[in-house]
């Protein structure tokens, strides 16, 4: 039966590393580049070419080693010990054969002094010839149990005296070396065995103090590349709401302005081509950097981990060198270019001017960054202009402004209005809805100055005669539950985009990152999870939305791969659709499912809204680009209330469009901004058990709740990674008890309220 852990060793966890990325079968007499990256000789031979080398396959370094010399690089003895144990671990299904004969026949046991698996015939010879009878031979069975990793050890052999062991270390040459070696090549050179050399140990200090200085600038290139990613995504956003001003504008003026408007969709298209070619190149180089610091020292962690002294001394150079080479590296962390365009035009020069008044497309500016106020400045003709904040800035207190802030009796902000000082005195009005203790708190300049309670006990006779309800969403929006941290390992979350939650109170979550969907309950204990990254069936690319069938079944939005999956609860494949003929979809990103089970996709990238049936064949869409009624700007998330109405968060036209059931459009809410009912790039939606709107307002960072027909009700959270704050929330859903559920986007994690 096979185990999850075999000597000390996890199985799960070193599988993926036994595949060759170049033939994608399993590793072959594996060989080790000086970027630490392993691939099949046979393969590395193919690659290589004759005179110039050539690019490692997965971090694309130059390796500059002619074809004849591939034999020579390093073996990784390391992979060679793990081929063993996943060989063992799989021995209940797929019998291991026998290494030392060529009848192949199943191995029954293996030698651990010669590191061959023997069948029963090859087991009575060994024990008979006096080379190798009083060798230590362990069954398959003792194998598998064992909890030391020495059994499963390949013992090492000198590359120039082919049969003789590496058992010395040579502490002139600071190398593992044979009997023979000691008596030609070695002769009256300082040495010692290595099992009692205090070398050794001298050495793996030494590469661990190297792994403890690169492991943080893996963070530095993670934290920049999703600085870069956050600045490509909002040039995506810019992209297409200054083509849309352009085109609105250009609907305004004569038609001799027709010619313009041509010339300046063009100069936007060339502007974002220039930006995102500057952003996606220094991506590119980022993950490409990130790969080789989490190759090393991925590698370098497992050799430290799991290889023996003479594995260790093998391996320690080249590891040495290419742990030194990444730290003297230069991190070109730093972004380039920024995510931002805009449309400018002056309405009043346009009655003078026709090519004017039509604007020009701009960029913001090169990037600066000052350290002092933390804020980028652009400048451009000797003008400095303050432009968006770095991501995590603190924004300063507007100066010569009173706010005022009202909170209900449970603490939670109602109201805040900032005010101008006009003629010395300023005035803010806020109406109670229900009865109760009210806290006001006066600001100036972002200070306190002043606060007051009070008891607001109903004072209208109509009202006090009537017995109205409370606010049927509570106001309190306390975090019950937040869980799942940033990390690759199983039950934690990288950029969870999207959230549902099943009948039975399973929280599912789309791990858009790491290209899985993974499965909690509601305390946030990981249940399960399933996918990875592939084209093929059953595989995700960057999966977004969520949505629950009425068969319990997941629906999946693989985004990068341009379709929908279903999937059981257990990740078990079902089906797809939506990726070929009519109905192709782009980038599909929300997903919902309505009560006679149709499922309805938000299709991105083509700015519409696509109805399927419940076998995944087309019903009808609705929608196009622009920001009329009824269009589109990249629509983030869907929702369908008790009434058959569809949701949808218009994310590039910060606003909430509802439609019939048909796709017929009845009516919509919001506008850009940060006060209550204003959006700044929603994303999420979700209707509670009263139909009322729940809406992720992402760049805000806050959560907002609205009446079914839009009017604005409550909103909470605010911008920080403690409980209870957000940082970009993303999906949201509602269990059947009336929690919320949040994709915490920005800080990796799920909140419940």
């Amino acid at each position: 039966m096979s185990s999850s852990v075999i000597a000390g060793v996890n199985v799960e966890e070193i599988s993926k590393h036994l595949n060759c990325s170049i033939c994608d079968r399993l590793i072959r007499s594996p060989k080790l580049l000086p970027c630490l990256h392993s691939f099949c000789q046979q393969c590395l031979e193919d690659l290589a070419n004759a005179n110039e080398g050539f690019l490692c396959p997965q971090c694309k370094t130059e390796i500059r080693i002619p074809k004849e010399e591939i034999e020579n690089l390093p073996n990784n003895f390391f992979l060679d010990n793990m081929l063993d144990i996943a060989l063992i671990n799989s021995s209940d299904s797929e019998p291991v054969p026998c290494t030392n004969c060529d009848l192949n026949a199943t191995a029954n046991s293996r030698c651990i002094d010669c590191g061959e698996f023997l069948c029963g015939d090859c087991y009575n010879v060994h024990k008979r010839i006096r080379q190798t009878k009083e060798h230590r031979i362990l069954t398959i069975t003792e194998l598998l149990s064992s909890t030391t990793g020495e059994v499963l050890h390949r013992l090492a052999y000198c590359k120039n005296h082919k049969t003789e062991q590496l058992n010395y270390f040579c502490g002139t040459c600071n190398e593992a070396v044979c009997r023979d070696c000691l008596i030609i090549e070695h002769r009256q050179h300082k040495y010692d065995y290595i099992s009692e050399s205090k070398k050794i140990q001298k050495h793996k200090d030494g590469l661990k103090s190297l792994l403890e200085e690169t492991l943080p600038r893996i963070k530095t290139i993670e934290q920049a590349n999703a600085d870069i990613r956050s600045f490509r995504d909002a040039l995506h956003g810019r992209l297409g709401t200054v083509k849309s001003e352009i085109r609105v504008m250009t609907t305004e003026l004569i038609q001799v302005l027709k010619e313009r408007e041509k010339q300046l969709l063009s100069k936007a298209d060339q502007m974002f081509k220039f930006k995102n070619s500057i952003i996606e190149d220094q991506q590119n180089e980022l993950c490409l950097e990130n790969i080789k610091f989490k190759t090393a020292c991925d590698f370098t962690a497992q050799v430290l981990k799991h290889a023996n002294e003479v594995e260790l001394l093998l391996l320690k150079d080249p590891i040495k060198n290419r742990l030194t080479e990444l730290n003297k590296a230069e991190l070109n962390t730093i972004p380039r270019e920024r995510g931002n365009m805009r449309y400018d035009v002056d309405r009043i020069e346009a009655d003078r001017a026709v090519e004017q008044a039509l604007g020009k497309v701009k960029s913001y500016g090169e990037i600066k960054i000052d350290e002092n106020i933390n804020e980028i400045v652009s400048q451009k003709d000797g003008v400095q202009e303050k432009g968006e904040r770095i991501p995590g800035a603190t924004k300063p207190p507007q100066k010569d402004c009173i706010s005022v802030e009202v909170k209900d009796s449970i603490g939670v902000a109602i109201s805040q209005d900032n005010l101008p000082q006009d003629q010395k005195q300023s005035r803010a009005t806020f109406t109670p809805r229900v009865k109760g203790v009210y806290s006001i708190n006066v600001y100036s300049c972002g200070k306190l100055v002043g606060d007051l309670q009070i008891d607001f006990k109903n004072s209208n006779p109509e009202d006090s005669t009537t017995d109205k309800p409370s606010d049927p969403v509570p106001r309190q929006r306390s975090a019950k539950q937040s869980f799942a941290g940033s990390d690759g390992k199983f039950g934690k979350l990288s950029d969870p985009q999207d959230v549902a939650v099943d009948n039975k109170g399973h929280v599912i979550v789309s791990d858009s990152r790491n290209h899985r969907i993974q499965v909690f309950d509601i305390n946030g204990k990981f249940l399960c999870r399933f996918g990875k990254l592939g084209t093929r069936e059953g595989l995700l690319q960057s999966p977004n939305g969520l949505a629950v069938n009425k068969d319990g079944n997941i629906v999946v939005s693989d985004m990068l791969n341009n379709r929908m999956q279903v999937f059981t609860l257990d990740g078990e494949y079902v089906k797809g659709f939506g990726g070929q003929g009519n109905d192709h979809l782009h980038h599909p990103s929300g997903v919902a499912v309505d009560k006679e089970g149709r499922i309805i996709v938000v299709d991105r990238g083509n700015a519409r809204v696509v109805i399927y049936d419940d076998d995944g064949n087309l019903v009808t869409s609705f929608g196009s680009l622009g920001n009329g009624r009824g269009n589109f700007n990249s629509p983030s998330h869907v929702a369908v209330n008790s009434k058959g109405h569809i949701i949808v968060s218009d994310f590039g036209n910060d606003r909430i469009q509802v439609f019939s059931s048909s796709g017929t459009f009845m009516f919509r809410f919001g506008e850009s901004g940060r006060e209550d009912g204003k959006f700044n790039w929603p994303t999420g939606v979700a209707v509670n058990q009263s139909d009322q709107i729940i809406v992720s307002d992402s760049y805000n960072h806050r959560m907002q709740v609205f009446q079914p027909d839009g009017t604005f009700l409550s909103r909470f959270g605010s911008e920080g990674g403690r409980e209870g704050e957000f940082k970009r929330p993303g999906g949201v859903a509602v269990t059947n008890t009336g929690n919320i559920v949040v994709a915490d986007w920005g800080n990796d994690r799920i909140q419940v309220f």
